[in-house]
């Protein structure tokens, strides 16, 4: 399995998901990304000692790339969601600009000397909701995956998930907040079926992942990700459902367009542990974005605008799966491993509304149920895939 990871060319570039789709970046504005640093170059302001005391208006040099693009995602699918929106600890991408403080901020008295009426606007709940909300909780989402079969050595499997991202700004004093993502997945399997072979019909994924990345303005820097899980049917609740994941990536700008990215990522599975994790992120063009990584690469570019819908194509590649503590047929506690490798197409899209969403169809191939226990190892036979979800 882990030979053919490792052989398997990348189809594009990196990555919706859940996971983790792929939107426009706007000005000063994740996911899954950085809003551009400032170029490093520098020169002096054309208006310097001169006796005007209107300064002259300076050109914004030309953004760099993100550094990544990569939203905390579902640690078992390593999907992230949406694709190009977020990362690195910025918001969402488009994500509507707060308004200025409410409190604090009252006018001197109106005419006639008396205070101006307080609008609804001003009064606590509106604050809360349309202020502290939006800057300490970044793109709740919802998701599904879904991939037939169930009779034979087929594995029927349907995901629903569910998270949201909390900002600590400034963390360790640094431009960039620590980004605490938590999620819950519904895992529900059919299949496969045979003499020795099962699974549960259900079992369940709950995490916390903890993502930062030093500041993007430098020219090389870390990105990190560490996610502590349990991963269970909850009928076998031992220490083998308790898992940690996690990535350790080196960022080296090249260019103006071009990021360099170099590191492990580490999966915790039974088949699985540790792979290498390495590759270029590039954005040539406002248009275009390429994340030729391993081991999940995505190539995205901007489709024609519909209905006022911002809209991105996207094709990619990534490692699937997870690893659960379970309860076999039998009444032995096991533990589980599911393993593939996705190839897929989609569409993600924003609206006024600031909703994202994404659309995937793929194909799974390489699939296969690894026990820790003697029983051998099972392939599984191909299958198609569906997968779409939304962030708010």
């Amino acid at each position: 399995m882990l030979a053919t990871i490792l052989s398997c060319p990348p189809v594009e570039a990196q990555r919706p998901s859940f996971s983790t789709a792929a939107l426009p970046q706007q000005p000063g504005v994740t996911g899954s990304a950085l809003s551009p640093p400032p170029s490093a170059s520098f020169s002096v302001p054309q208006n310097f000692n001169q006796p005007s005391q209107f300064p002259i208006q300076q050109p914004q040099p030309q953004a760099a790339p993100a550094i990544v693009n990569a939203q905390p995602g579902d640690p078992n699918m390593n999907l992230n969601f949406p694709t190009f929106n977020q990362g690195g600890g910025q918001p969402m991408q488009g994500q509507a600009t707060l308004g200025q403080p409410m409190f604090g901020q009252q006018n001197p008295m109106a005419q006639g000397g008396y205070p101006p009426q307080q609008s609804w606007q001003q009064d606590p709940w509106t604050s809360f909701t349309d202020e502290f909300l939006p800057k300490v909780l970044e793109n709740p989402r919802a998701w599904t995956v879904y991939i037939p079969g169930g009779s034979g050595n087929e594995l029927n499997i349907n995901n629903i998930g569910l998270a949201t991202t909390i900002n600590i700004p400034k963390f360790l004093n640094g431009p960039s907040p620590l980004k605490i993502s938590p999620g819950y997945i519904f895992n529900f399997w059919n299949g496969p079926t045979g003499p020795i072979y099962d699974l549960p019909a259900q079992a369940y994924s709950s995490y916390l992942a903890f993502d930062h990345i030093t500041d993007p303005s430098k020219r090389s820097g870390l990105e990190t990700n560490f996610t502590v899980g349990f991963y269970s049917d909850y009928k076998n609740t031992s220490s083998n459902g308790l898992r940690l994941t996690g990535k350790l990536l080196g960022w080296s700008r090249l260019n103006e367009y071009t990021v360099a990215k170099f590191g492990v990522e580490y999966f915790d599975r039974l088949d699985i542990k540790l792979l290498p994790a390495f590759g270029l992120y590039m954005n040539p063009n406002p248009d275009m974005k390429l994340d030729l990584y391993f081991p999940k690469t995505k190539l995205a570019h901007r489709l024609p605008r519909i209905n006022n819908y911002d809209a991105w194509g996207y094709i990619g590649a990534e490692l699937g799966g997870g690893s659960w503590a379970i309860d076999r047929a039998s009444g032995m506690k096991d533990q589980a491993d599911v393993n593939d490798v996705r190839a897929f197409f989609g569409i993600e899209w924003m609206g006024n509304a600031q909703v994202t969403g994404f659309l995937d169809l793929g194909y799974v191939f390489n699939r296969e149920i690894v026990y820790r226990s003697a029983t051998p190892n099972l392939n599984l036979s191909d299958a198609m895939m569906l997968r779409f979800g939304f962030a708010f």
